[in-house]
């Protein structure tokens, strides 16, 4: 079992060209291989600012920076190209933050997918990183945030329900452009209310039943054969608190997960437990844009 990405679909690989980028690589590598896909690296080299050097002297730091930054696309382009994987005109953008380079980028493709490595260093409030943070409120295309270096095609991947429409278009995001193997291990979850639950005596009646649907549906949109999805209800009063010891307690590769959308309140919008589980979940995380 694979995704059912188009061969000629387009993702974004944000590369900061250090640190973790060569596993980063490896696994877009291995993701576009099975799937595809056409894959276009972006990195942003963000002017200095250190106000104790001269203008002169943050220009000619900045041109170096370029330089070293277009010899590490460079490199990083010729092994995709290697790897035998479709590639575009790696950009490199100079006058912009990071975030919004690789927002301009996707708009100027149409990419249908940005993938992203979790960034944050130790001590940072931000533990995605600050780019991957703000790409999570601001991106229209769904953000794949990866930790590690997972396998692929992924062998255990979570979805997380809420029975509405954008749980939905999420799933159908996941089915799109996340590869799993054959025999998979596939899981639907859903935060239950331990309150509602003790108030209303057919409240967890509903809640199993509504999740089992949810599974046959995510079933159907995977192309499987129904119960192949494992529907699991975690009873909680917080969905966040009860949801994050579930996932880290599993060996999931993948969480697939979405949004309330974007606007002037992106912290509010994206949804706290959205940004929550993404922070903090041990796997990497597909966030999927509300509409």
């Amino acid at each position: 079992m694979t995704s059912i990405l188009n061969a000629r679909a387009q993702v974004v690989f944000a590369t900061d060209l250090h640190g973790r980028s060569r596993v980063l690589l490896e696994t877009v590598r291995d993701l576009a291989r099975v799937s595809g896909a056409q894959v276009t690296l972006v990195h942003a080299v963000e002017p200095r600012s250190d106000r104790r050097l001269s203008r002169a002297a943050r220009r000619d730091l900045h041109e170096r920076d370029k330089a070293e930054a277009e010899r590490a696309l460079a490199l990083q382009l010729r092994d995709l190209v290697g790897a035998g994987v479709e590639v575009g005109e790696p950009v490199l953008i100079s006058d912009q933050s990071a975030h919004r380079a690789i927002l301009t980028t996707v708009a100027t493709l149409g990419a249908e997918l940005v993938i992203v490595g979790n960034t944050a260093r130790t001590g940072k409030g931000h533990r995605i990183g600050s780019t991957a943070d703000r790409l999570l409120r601001a991106s229209p295309v769904p953000v794949l945030v990866i930790r590690g270096q997972p396998q692929v095609p992924f062998t255990s991947v979570a979805f997380l329900t809420d029975f509405s429409a954008r749980s939905r278009r999420a799933h159908a995001a996941g089915a799109r452009f996340i590869p799993m193997a054959d025999g998979a291990t596939i899981e639907l979850l859903h935060a239950g209310d331990v309150t509602l639950r003790v108030l209303d005596p057919t409240y967890k009646e509903r809640t199993l039943a509504d999740t089992q649907d949810e599974a046959r549906r995510l079933d159907d949109t995977l192309g499987l054969s129904e119960g192949r999805t494992r529907p699991q209800v975690i009873w909680g009063r917080d969905p966040l608190d009860v949801l994050l010891p579930a996932i880290s307690s599993n060996s999931y590769d993948v969480l697939v997960l979405g949004t309330h959308g974007h606007g002037p309140i992106r912290r509010a919008l994206i949804g706290s437990v959205a940004m929550g589980l993404t922070q903090s979940a041990p796997c990497s995380v597909m966030v999927v844009p509300g509409r």
